[in-house]
């Protein structure tokens, strides 16, 4: 299992992925454009 947490700045929105442990394995800026979260999500299993 993985946590996903979003920050949304004025800019960028940002992506922390985390284990259930609390350590942080990846953290991702997304461009401010339609679809990019949607696109940064298909990119992982369900």
């Amino acid at each position: 299992m993985q946590y996903i947490a979003f920050d949304s700045y004025k800019k960028y929105p940002f992506v922390s992925l985390s284990k259930p442990s609390g350590e942080i394995f990846q953290e991702v800026r997304i461009d401010h454009a339609r679809g990019a979260i949607r696109g940064f999500l298909n990119s992982y299993d369900k």
